[in-house]
């Protein structure tokens, strides 16, 4: 038998139509471009020259960005530099997020079931070196199996080596094998004040 995690933000004005309406606003699959250096906010080339070597990708500006359009802090610029900026927040969310309203997550369907709700769910992995970056993540409404959720985890929007507007998180963190590997994939959720 076939279950579905339902789509509570297929009805007009629901939190869920409102989340997925707000972040596909924010046209990440034409900004925050990795290779080039970007304001945070807007994921707009700056015009500096990228001085770090190896890939330069900007999924954690992304989410801070995000985040704060939503009216939700995560940690983000000026409070920390871009620099493995995913592999801080993530340190971030599990030491002092709950005292910034984040709580984290138990389950696959329980992170799809909250961002269809309307609530802003993120997935973050940290890598065990310090000079590697690791990465993150906004889970973004969408209808699917609790079977398929198992075997691809929830919907996300990201920056990254690639930008989606969707894909699953298995796909997402694919640069990154041990998070899906190991199951070392984190997720958080905070909710968004949507006005009435």
């Amino acid at each position: 038998m076939l279950w579905l995690i339902p789509a509570v933000y297929s009805g007009q004005g629901s939190g869920g139509d409102r989340l997925a309406s707000t972040l596909d606003g924010l046209n990440v699959d034409q900004r925050w471009i990795a290779g080039a250096h970007v304001k945070w906010r807007t994921g707009e080339p700056d015009g500096k020259e990228v001085s770090e070597s190896g890939v330069h990708s900007h999924c954690s500006a992304f989410v801070a960005a995000a985040c704060e359009r939503l009216g939700v802090y995560i940690l983000r610029p000026p409070d920390h530099s871009q620099t493995f900026l995913a592999n801080a927040q993530s340190d971030w969310l599990a030491e002092q997020g709950e005292a910034q309203g984040w709580t984290a997550v138990g389950t696959f369907e329980e992170a799809q079931r909250d961002a269809n709700d309307g609530m802003l769910v993120v997935a973050v992995y940290k890598t065990r070196k310090a000079e590697s970056a690791g990465h993150i993540a906004i889970v973004r409404p969408a209808n699917k199996s609790v079977s398929l959720l198992r075997k691809e985890g929830p919907d996300v929007i990201q920056a990254g080596q690639e930008n989606y507007v969707s894909t699953s998180l298995r796909n997402g963190f694919r640069h990154h094998p041990n998070a899906w590997r190991r199951h070392e994939v984190r997720l958080y959720r905070h909710l968004v004040n949507w006005p009435p």
